[in-house]
């Protein structure tokens, strides 16, 4: 009994693991899609970090907020991933810990918290902005910011979707293309 409920488990795994990779394959290609209606080339979509950056370019005209975003994600990380390793190291070392080590842990664990707040924080203003260079509704935009990965494939595969400017405002782009027509409609329509 135990080992069929175990092959089961295993196997809801190996599903779940395969529908996961599948999902992140689409949304890169869906990045990939709407980093070229930007006019920035497809490839930077994929590069870690480096998306972030262009990312934040294509939503602000600005890198500022991909690089602010970087800055408090690796700094989450790092202290995150030090602050576990510090937990497993007290653990195997001792059964009790002094009262300075449990304070220093609260402090740690606070400060992991806040920078995990700023990088949602900073996560939802970009995606906002994102949408709305795109020309989304307002109600599109706060919706990236709880549903990025579906509304990313959604616009990605948007073959009628077209880049408006950064913060959704039409202006000439990074190209000199301008986006207006003859009457003023920056859909072009």
């Amino acid at each position: 009994m135990g080992v069929v409920f175990g092959g089961a488990v295993a196997m809801i795994y190996i599903g779940l693991l395969v529908f996961s990779l599948a999902l992140s394959v689409v949304i890169l290609v869906a990045y990939y899609k709407l980093f070229e209606k930007a006019g920035e080339a497809g490839w930077k979509a994929i590069i870690p970090f480096y998306s972030a950056l262009v990312m934040s370019k294509i939503a602000t005209g600005k890198k500022t907020l991909g690089a602010i975003w970087i800055a408090v994600y690796s700094v989450f990380m790092m202290f995150y991933m030090g602050f576990y390793s510090r937990q497993m190291m007290m653990a195997l070392n001792s059964s009790h810990m002094s009262a300075s080590g449990a304070a220093s842990m609260m402090i740690s664990a606070l400060f992991i918290f806040l920078l995990s707040i700023g990088a949602a924080v900073l996560t939802g203003i970009l995606m906002f902005k994102f949408a709305k260079s795109y020309g989304k509704s307002e109600g599109w935009c706060v919706a990236m910011i709880f549903l990025s990965g579906i509304l990313i494939i959604a616009m990605g595969f948007d073959n009628e979707l077209k880049y408006v400017g950064p913060n959704g405002i039409p202006s000439s782009d990074q190209y000199g293309v301008n986006n207006y027509d003859n009457n003023n409609n920056y859909y072009n329509y």
